[in-house]
This record gives structure tokens, C-alpha cells and sequence, in this order.
């Protein structure tokens, strides 16, 4: 049990989690706003009832994104080798996110871009 509470005797610890409470704060007030925006559409009798289940349906996502990061973090233990690193369930997931975030250009659109004479990209009339 106590080592849950062993981030409270390490500074890294303290800041991760102030780090964590005032993301949860901008994500609450950001979902508040958009919430508030999408229910004013419709009718008075019905905002309140939408605004209530809106706030507590993105809570609940929320906290089910923590729990499954909290699940996610604690996959170290190595699944199969390659190259002589051992990769994890948790190495494995996050490498599939960084490849699909957009980090590197895809080749279709490099591609095209390079292979599209200069000409056409400048502004000068064509003679």
C-alpha cells in the first residue's frame, strides 16, 4: 500500500501531479465551454438535463483514460526480443502513437510535393 504514496517524498512527484490537477482543470473548464455551447441549442427544458449528462459522461471518460494509462505504464515486462532490445506491451503501444501522431510526413505527400516542377509554385507569369 505504501508504495502508492512513495511519489510524496520525491520533488519529480509532486510535480507530476500538480502537473496533472491543472490539466485536469483546463480539460474540465474546456469541456464546460464546449458543453455549454453545443446545449444551448436546445430547448430550455432539455439544457439542463443534456449539461448534466455531458459533464458527467466526459468525467467518466476521463477517469476510465487515466485508469487505462495507469494500466498501460505498469506493462514492462518484455514480450518478445529484437535486436537485442527487449520490447514491452507498453513500448509497443507508445511507438504506435508517435507513428500515427503525425510526427513524420507521409511519403505520398512528400513526394508529390518534390516531385511537382518549381515553375508551378512560383508566382511569375508564365511566358
Amino acid at each position: 500500500m505504501m508504495e502508492y504514496f512513495a511519489f510524496m517524498s520525491d520533488p519529480a512527484g509532486w510535480v507530476a501531479l500538480l502537473t496533472l490537477v491543472v490539466l485536469e482543470i483546463v480539460l474540465g473548464i474546456d469541456n464546460l465551454i464546449f458543453i455549454s455551447i453545443l446545449t444551448n441549442k436546445l430547448p430550455k427544458e432539455r439544457q439542463k438535463f443534456a449539461r448534466q449528462l455531458g459533464i458527467g459522461a466526459a468525467l467518466v471518460l476521463r477517469l476510465a483514460l487515466l485508469f487505462t494509462i495507469s494500466i498501460i505504464v505498469q506493462l514492462t515486462e518484455p514480450v518478445f526480443e529484437l535486436f537485442g532490445h527487449g520490447y514491452s506491451w507498453r513500448d509497443l503501444i507508445l511507438r504506435a502513437g508517435c507513428s500515427s501522431s503525425g510526427r513524420r510526413p507521409r511519403r505520398s505527400t512528400t513526394r508529390s510535393i518534390r516531385s511537382t516542377p518549381r515553375r508551378q509554385w512560383s508566382a511569375a507569369p508564365r511566358s
